[in-house]
């Protein structure tokens, strides 16, 4: 079955709309206008609170996402399945909370983590369920990908994290 025909099934309607949310993530990132551009005028201390409560709702939506590796290892059926349904919906919410928190691109961390996290929402957009990887090396780029992007995204959060909150000036 063709992608053209996933679009239009009840059971794969996550990929228009991540589709949609992407390119919405693309336009902002490209435009260098993401939430934080709407709220800059607010005093520090209100922008701050922003970006950290926009920040706080991206990791736990990415940290959510890593769920499904302990659900795979439970190895029950049903579980699984329901799983990777709620990873599928709710791997959109990061690229939404993504526009919401970002703010100007440019050459840095901040545009490494968001060009990593777009990779890894978009391959995961093209799963099993849409694109049939019956090709070893399809599957293992595919895994790449998505799972390799999602893993080196951590460790960047935790650094922007940690810069964030020990160069803040008061």
């Amino acid at each position: 079955m063709s992608v053209l025909l996933k679009l239009q099934q009840r059971k794969t309607a996550y990929l228009p709309v991540g589709l949609c949310f992407a390119a919405i993530a693309l336009a902002a990132l490209g435009l260098g206008q993401g939430g934080r551009g709407f709220v800059e005028d607010m005093p520090t201390a209100a922008l701050f609170a922003y970006e950290l409560a926009t920040g706080t709702l991206l990791v736990l939506s990415l940290l959510w996402q890593w769920r499904l590796y302990f659900v795979r290892r439970s190895r029950d059926a049903r579980r699984l399945q329901r799983a990777y349904r709620q990873h599928r919906w709710l791997g959109l919410v990061p690229m939404g909370l993504l526009v919401v928190h970002m703010g100007p691109p440019g050459a840095n961390l901040l545009s490494a983590m968001t060009c990593l996290l777009l990779v890894s929402c978009l391959s995961g957009l093209f799963n099993n369920e849409i694109v049939r990887q019956r090709a070893g090396w399809v599957r293992t780029a595919w895994l790449v990908a998505h799972v390799g992007s999602a893993a080196f995204i951590l460790p960047l959060v935790v650094l922007h994290i940690w810069a964030v909150l020990a160069f803040r000036v008061h």
